[in-house]
């Protein structure tokens, strides 16, 4: 496993050993007719406004959504720790959501469905319903670990493409 430890962005990358093991880009829901969405896409740097609908699949609370409170923000923590990039978001949250993938919707170019983008990892939970969100952007720019994105392919489902 990598891991930012003691570094100012909060992540851990689990390293695919299996070649024949198939990853899919895809989110656990609560909902029971559609226990599964597939990400259509990835958000690397759009800048998404504060006020923006965002939701985050996680262990504890399964998915929920909130409000984007906070952009590009601190987060202290007691133990002496900050963590900078912080998208902050009011939304129903336990300890254990930390890791979860956080996606929000969007419409397709020629708006006939909803399209799901991945949009970063849930990092902290702090002051009740407060989460603490670190946007892929700032993970794969993050410099001691640049190199291992270097080879990295992410799947484009929408286009059937590799986007690189």
């Amino acid at each position: 496993m990598y891991y930012a430890r003691r570094s100012r962005i909060d992540f851990a990358l689990i390293e695919k050993l299996e070649e024949t093991y198939i990853l899919n880009a895809m989110v656990r829901t609560s909902i029971p007719e559609y226990p599964t969405l597939f990400i259509d896409d990835f958000d690397f740097g759009t800048s998404i406004p504060v006020g923006h609908h965002i939701c985050k699949s996680g262990y504890g609370t399964g998915s929920t959504c909130g409000i984007i409170n906070t952009l590009n923000s601190r987060l202290a923590l007691i133990r002496g720790t900050d963590f900078y990039h912080i998208t902050k978001v009011n939304m129903e949250t336990l300890e254990n959501d930390r890791g979860g993938t956080v996606f929000y919707f969007t419409f397709s170019d020629d708006n006939a469905y909803f399209m799901i983008s991945g949009y970063g990892i849930c990092s902290h939970t702090y002051s009740g319903n407060n989460l603490a969100i670190t946007p892929l952007k700032y993970i794969i720019e993050f410099q001691p670990i640049r190199h291992l994105f270097r080879n990295v392919l992410f799947i484009n489902l929408n286009n059937s493409g590799l986007v690189p």
